[in-house]
């Protein structure tokens, strides 16, 4: 995982799963890289897949979404270097079987960043004479 984007967004305000997916897309800042929003299509489509047990192909998606078979694997990659997916030979899953459990890994991660951040934090604070009071 090299990058985690956390937005902070409002909720939908009624239950429909597509626009909780979009929402979670936005809160992990996958829906506003461009207009067309390719990665959040090709997050939608590989969640889908993945509930039908079905294969994922970049092909078909690229073909659906009117984009190269590049763009889909570039967006893939990016989703995998987010965290969320995983490559296991040659396919493409979520990180932890579930969205949930993904998203509390993920959060795992995060905490252990800033556990490290602030250990080294404290030592830099330590050595300027910023101590805490």
């Amino acid at each position: 995982m090299e990058k985690i984007i956390i937005r902070r967004r409002l909720p939908p305000r009624t239950k429909d799963l597509e626009s909780d997916i979009r929402w979670i897309c936005e809160c992990l800042g996958l829906s506003e890289r461009d207009k067309c929003k390719p990665v959040y299509k090709i997050f939608h489509e590989i969640l889908f897949s993945l509930s039908r047990n079905s294969r994922i192909d970049s092909n078909a998606m690229a073909k659906k979404f009117n984009l190269t078979r590049g763009a889909v694997n570039y967006h893939i990659r990016y989703l995998i270097d987010s965290g969320i997916l995983v490559r296991r030979g040659k396919r493409i899953a979520l990180r932890s079987g579930n969205l949930t459990r993904t998203l509390e890994e993920m959060q795992r991660d995060i905490n252990m960043v800033f556990e490290e951040m602030k250990r080294i934090s404290s030592e830099i604070d330590r050595e300027l004479g910023l101590e805490y009071r």
